[in-house]
């Protein structure tokens, strides 16, 4: 049993989405409810089809997926995630029963950002996720406040005609400086 301190520090840091994905019934359903203790929302799939055409409806915070699962498994499920240019950066965790280091090989090159064994340890589970929705978290501000400066750079280029389109010919010529 985890000690209430402890267990504070194990708590959803604010409100955040994640779909598990496994075909075994009763894992979906310990995921389920060890997330939802600890104050996540979370979503379900049974299959690999079924995460893709969820992740584009509920746009979750974090993917906990099952390697081996029938049709689309769950190297195939993270590499289309980090494959779309809308959610490259969401934490993918891939929980397995198998200690093959070949699968663990191939999930990392496809992406995965952390490994969970079964039977899973309740505490480390929730630990890694807090820690890698802090990183998102921490990247969505990051890409935020980029977004803001590059709209303020293109206001003021754009009050004069000289400057207009600066930044995009500077942006093409180190391009074309760091190809060479």
């Amino acid at each position: 049993m985890v000690d209430t301190q402890r267990g504070e520090l194990l708590r959803a840091e604010w409100p955040a989405t994640v779909l598990v994905a496994d075909d075994e019934k009763l894992a979906r359903q310990l995921l389920r409810l060890t997330l939802e203790r600890a104050g996540y929302g979370v979503v379900e799939a049974a299959t690999g089809e079924l995460v893709m055409q969820l992740a584009e409806h509920v746009r979750p915070d974090l993917f906990i997926l099952d390697i081996s699962m029938p049709g689309t498994d769950g190297i195939e499920i993270c590499r289309a995630i980090k494959g779309d240019p809308a959610t490259p950066l969401t934490p993918v965790i891939h929980v397995t029963g198998s200690s093959s280091r070949a699968e663990r090989l191939q999930a990392l090159e496809a992406g995965s950002d952390e490994f969970i064994g079964k039977p899973f340890d309740i505490e480390e589970l929730l630990t890694r996720v807090r820690s890698l929705l802090r990183t998102k978290r921490l990247t969505d501000h990051l890409v935020s406040a980029e977004a803001v400066l590059v709209a303020l750079s293109r206001t003021v280029e754009a009050r004069d005609q000289y400057t207009e389109g600066h930044l995009h010919r500077v942006a093409d010529r180190a391009v074309g400086v760091a190809a060479r």
